[in-house]
């Protein structure tokens, strides 16, 4: 019955930073004991009145936006104050499908005041595996060899890296990966390291999930190796346990580049979805991202949102985005917005949403699509023409675009192309069976964009978080380079779409421009930290990185050229000699 909550609770929030340490739950909300074995009862017993409520939460979940598991009112439904009840006994809740059971992992329970999410008392416990409960037996006493881990899972047996020489500094290649016998984890953590450990400021890798003995992870394509790294980190993983690292070198000089200062530096995010309230947490992770570019790009040309502004076509919500520009304080780079379907949908007309948007994101026009020069550099913005889910572009609308992105056109000079929703089959959460993809003049769109390799063409809409696969297309010779944006208010990914529940998160790029490259950095901003899997590079001199290679290029040239002569020599001689002896 617990239904999704769309509302966060500010109040559940400062108490979920302030929660008491596992161990400290009041009388009030006690289990029976600390850690379970799958599929074992887990006796709780609360204390409470009225609609006071007990809830099961992964570790990881977000209180107030994703749902309990299970859930029971403590006094009402047949349910008494302090009697004790096995939470497998209380309500599940529909859609949680792959933690129905309560596989191995941490998990949190809360007793909630009054039906809302003012938190009573909290606790946490441990599920394990089978296997794991009899491990731990075993390893109370002294074992002659082979002992796991002290985390309770052994690390991998060995780690090997392939790297692929794509340009100086690129990581692409194969990560190699081989349990320990006897020992299959249910995952790996890999992380960019150096003698100290995991690099600051840096996640780990997107998600190796582990099938088999032998696991072969390929590097995300068009990657950057940071500077500061000279090592690979790799630990198992197996629910709550996690093992010793097993470390694999860099290959001498791979990451030894040095890009020089960049011409410019930007900014790009999508649906950053402004409540009215400050204390909602969308507001927040935007005033966050703000601070984080501030600190981290006081020279930035600008900050660039592809769409849903407002979360519900407010002008409330548009004023409460501009407040929070000017709360960020004097350094804060200029702001520009494309829109979204949120921006659109909720006014009362298409009219009104976008008299709203033009007057409060202040582009140059009244149009929702337009463009602008900045420093030498295009820059275009694309909209609806209707309100609902899907982009509406009109012909006038495409040959516009067509002729906007002729304009004073210069090929080794990237356009940046905003469309909130994005291109079918493209960019992560545009595939046909994510569903997020959202552009009815598709092909039109496509047959415009596939003679601009210069373009990059940015897509939010579908929230999908940048450790998804394909969060970067790079160009063909059907379309240019296109990225996913993500989102800053919260993530989606493809767990999501059969949950329907949302990630806790806030993510958005860096651009970091030069004469041959476009640097495109993930960012969590949230953390404060560089997504390792999203630290993408884009060549300008065809829009692919295969071109990165050109210096090697022209030493081929080079070598085939020579090699050329030398044979025209060698035939020279043989024919000067063979007329020599004729004579």
């Amino acid at each position: 019955m617990k239904r999704f909550i769309s509302v966060i609770c500010l109040f559940a929030l400062i108490f979920t930073i302030i929660m008491p340490t596992a161990g400290q739950a009041t009388d009030s909300l006690v289990t029976d004991k600390d850690e379970y074995i799958e599929g074992e009862e887990i006796i709780v017993t609360a204390e409470g009145e009225g609609k006071d409520w007990v809830g099961i939460y992964h570790i990881d979940d977000y209180v107030g936006t994703t749902p309990s598991i299970y859930w029971y009112y403590v006094a009402q439904d047949g349910n008494r104050s302090g009697d004790d009840k096995n939470i497998f006994d209380a309500e599940y809740t529909n859609g949680r499908t792959d933690l129905e059971l309560l596989p191995a992992d941490d998990y949190v329970i809360y007793l909630f005041a009054n039906d809302g999410y003012d938190i009573i008392s909290v606790t946490y416990i441990t599920i394990i595996t089978e296997e794991e409960a009899n491990s731990n037996s075993a390893t109370n006493n002294p074992q002659p060899t082979n002992a796991p881990a002290q985390s309770g899972i052994s690390a991998p047996a060995s780690v090997t890296y392939t790297r692929e020489n794509v340009f100086p500094g690129s990581a692409d290649g194969t990560l190699t990966i081989t349990a320990a016998s006897g020992s299959l984890p249910y995952s790996y953590k890999a992380y960019w390291a150096n003698a100290s450990g995991p690099l600051s400021g840096y996640t780990a890798f997107a998600p190796i999930e582990c099938y088999d003995e032998v696991t072969e992870y390929q590097m995300v394509s068009n990657t950057l190796i940071p500077k500061e790294a000279d090592r690979i980190l790799v630990y198992a993983v197996k629910g709550s346990k996690i093992s010793d690292p097993v470390s694999v070198m860099l290959p001498e000089g791979c990451n030894d580049y040095d890009f020089g200062t960049p011409l410019y530096e930007m900014q790009v995010m999508s649906d950053i979805h402004i409540n009215v309230s400050q204390n909602h947490i969308h507001n927040q992770h935007f005033a966050k991202a703000l601070e984080d570019i501030k600190s981290l790009s006081p020279n930035s040309v600008g900050i660039f949102i592809n769409g849903d502004i407002a979360d519900h076509s407010l002008e409330d919500e548009y004023k409460s985005f501009q407040e929070i520009i000017n709360n960020a304080g004097s350094g804060t780079p200029p702001v520009y917005c494309s829109v979204g379907n949120h921006d659109l949908s909720y006014a009362s007309s298409y009219e009104e949403a976008v008299r709203l948007f033009t007057q409060y994101t202040e582009p140059a026009t009244d149009s929702i699509y337009f463009d602008q020069w900045i420093n030498g550099v295009h820059f275009i913005y694309l909209g609806s023409e209707a309100a609902g889910l899907n982009a509406q572009l009109s012909n006038t609308q495409l040959r516009w675009f067509e002729e906007k992105l002729a304009e004073n056109r210069d090929e080794s000079r990237p356009i940046y192309v905003f469309l909130h929703q994005g291109l079918i089959d493209t960019v992560a959460g545009t595939f046909e069976y994510q569903k997020w993809h959202g552009i009815n003049q598709s092909k039109e769109f496509a047959d415009i964009l596939k003679d601009y390799g210069e373009v990059i063409l940015f897509s939010g809409h579908s929230h999908w978080e940048m450790d998804s696969l394909h969060s970067m297309k790079t160009r063909d010779s059907k379309l240019p380079t296109i990225f996913n944006t993500s989102s800053v208010a919260y993530l989606w990914n493809d767990n999501s779409m059969s949950s329907n529940i949302g990630i806790e998160g806030s993510q958005g790029y860096y651009i970091k421009a030069y004469e041959d490259k476009i640097l495109v950095l993930g960012r969590d901003f949230v953390n404060g930290q560089w997504i390792s899997s999203a630290q993408f590079v884009v060549m300008l001199d065809n829009g692919n990185t295969d071109n990165i290679t050109s210096g090697g290029m022209v030493i081929i040239i080079i070598a085939i050229a020579a090699a050329v002569v030398i044979i025209a020599c060698v035939v020279t001689i043989w024919l000067l000699k063979k007329r020599k002896n004729n004579m």
